[in-house]
């Protein structure tokens, strides 16, 4: 590693960037080759994969509730979507309450009438509390993406 560092122009006054998916083997790896600490980017690219199916199943789980439920389907409608935006401009802390707020409006759904509608809301779920715990694992690897780009 430290060869490769070096061969790409790396010297030990250099400040080091790791982006990655969250674990510590590359940063670890790098850290050790240069000898000194590492400022770890968290993949944006992750951070998207695990929103996607999130923003996928949204509108679904919204249709099928139908108007039964106005205050839930406009968090799954409007305010889901802003999730990507918020995480991608920094406001990190902002997206995590949110994603709290749908997690928990969700939940009541767990006992619909249709069992394709709570398996798909149980999924649906799931997905945000592993974004969710995600997020709150890598906090310090979060960043303002649009800004940094």
């Amino acid at each position: 590693m430290r060869a490769a560092l070096e061969a790409d122009g790396w010297k030990p006054e250099s400040q080091l960037r790791v982006l990655a998916d969250g674990a510590e083997g590359l940063s670890n790896l790098v850290s050790s080759a240069a000898g000194k600490a590492t400022d770890n980017v968290l993949d944006w690219f992750h951070i998207s994969m695990r929103l996607r199916p999130i923003e996928q199943m949204s509108p679904k789980i919204a249709a099928a509730i139908g108007d039964s439920d106005e205050d839930l389907k406009q968090l799954l409608i409007e305010k889901l979507p802003r999730i990507r935006y918020q995480l991608w401009h920094g406001k990190s802390q902002a997206a995590l309450k949110r994603i709290g707020r749908i997690a928990r409006a969700t939940k009541r759904l767990l006992g619909f009438e249709s069992v394709d509608v709570a398996e798909r809301v149980r999924r649906f779920r799931q997905h945000m509390i592993e974004l969710r715990d995600y997020l709150r694992s890598n906090w310090n690897g979060l960043r303002n993406y649009g800004a940094e780009r």
